[in-house]
């Protein structure tokens, strides 16, 4: 995978642990970074915001439940920005959870199905989340199955950590708002979950940038 060059211009960190605490980040300062998504489908050029999320982490479910659902109004249903989800969970249940989110969001949405993974991860076992999951995407059970190990496969749990290595993304949730030109991002990156202020600062910034 080609990454390319970071750039930093200041930073805006919270915390280096594997799932951050709860505080918000400070608006001090910013960094500019380069890399490619893991996400051979993106063509073209948009606005983006891109989340290094885990389903097991409880400041992304916050973010979730608490501005995604706005956000996704403001800027993604109108078309005016992109939202990009990169799981980080661990390997074995977590990820298989979250691979089969990844198989909801085929059907019913990016936003629809993170909402909906966090809900069940905390009253199902995987049997009944994909029971669940057929009843909410209208797909047999089989084929549910046999998307959520596909989209499990090794490879993409790699890719998507091999870009969080190199960006070294301190923990989750771990956004960067900027630009996309086809795989290429570069934006700012906010590290927990920042004001919401902030985040709709940071993409109005992104469009206008991508008129001038």
């Amino acid at each position: 995978m080609r990454l390319a060059t970071l750039f930093l211009i200041g930073v805006v960190l919270l915390s280096s642990a594997s799932c951050s605490s709860g505080n918000r980040p400070n608006d001090s300062g910013r960094q500019v970074i380069g890399f490619d998504l893991p996400d051979t489908s993106a063509h073209g050029s948009a606005v983006v915001l891109v989340e290094f999320g885990s389903v097991v982490c409880g400041e992304c479910r916050r973010f979730v439940r608490g501005y995604l659902p706005d956000l996704d109004s403001a800027y993604f249903m109108p078309g005016l920005a992109e939202y990009h989800y990169l799981d980080l969970a661990p390997d074995g249940l977590p990820s298989r959870f979250a691979a089969l989110a990844e198989c909801v969001s085929m059907v019913k949405g990016r936003v629809f199905a993170l909402g909906w993974v966090h809900r069940v991860m905390e009253s199902m076992n995987e049997g009944d989340a994909v029971r669940d999951a057929s009843k909410v995407t209208l797909l047999t059970e089989t084929e549910l199955n046999a998307c959520r190990d596909n989209a499990y496969r090794s490879d993409h749990r790699v890719a998507r950590r091999q870009t969080a290595a190199v960006l070294e993304v301190p923990g989750t949730p771990t956004f960067i708002i900027g630009l996309r030109e086809n795989q290429a991002v570069r934006g700012w990156v906010v590290v927990g979950v920042p004001h919401y202020d902030t985040m709709t600062r940071l993409l109005d910034s992104s469009l206008q940038a991508r008129v001038r």
